[in-house]
């Protein structure tokens, strides 16, 4: 299984938007040139992601974007369901036609593959993130300073 890069650009976003959590909007210029992703798409990324309700934008003069729960409170299951969904095999789906669907053992195991990967997905968030960030910067000596 691969994530789309619409996946991996949201998350390196919403990592930003963690990192600033609570100290006011960020701009998605800002981010864009940070994160070396295109303007365009980030905001692309950005109005499905507030569309589901991860992140809201200020329109102030210091306007940007914000997460709207606590980085603990967003979960990678919620962030891949936003900006992709999670289809792990067609079989899965109700009504795919298939006739082997009632008996089908193999079908049984992609069900709980995808059961376990959606809960694996839940246990990590966006805080968890930060803290892994936090920790490479430790072991490889690189010392973030904010005034």
């Amino acid at each position: 299984m691969r994530f789309s890069t619409r996946v991996r650009y949201g998350l390196r976003g919403l990592a930003e938007l963690a990192e600033k959590h609570g100290k006011g909007p960020v701009l998605l210029k800002d981010i864009s040139r940070r994160q070396k992703i295109s303007m365009k798409y980030l905001d692309h990324i950005f109005s499905l992601l507030k569309a589901k309700g991860l992140i809201k934008k200020e329109k102030a003069k210091r306007g940007g974007y914000l997460l709207a729960r606590a980085p603990s409170e967003i979960s990678l299951y919620d962030i891949v369901v936003a900006l992709e969904g999670i289809d792990i095999m067609e079989c899965l789906k109700s009504g795919t036609g298939c006739p082997l669907m009632q008996s089908c053992g193999v079908r049984i195991v992609w069900k709980q593959f995808e059961e376990r990967f959606e809960n694996l997905l839940r246990d990590f968030n966006l805080q968890d993130i930060l803290r892994e960030k936090e920790n490479l910067a430790k072991t490889q000596g690189v010392y973030t300073y904010q005034i």
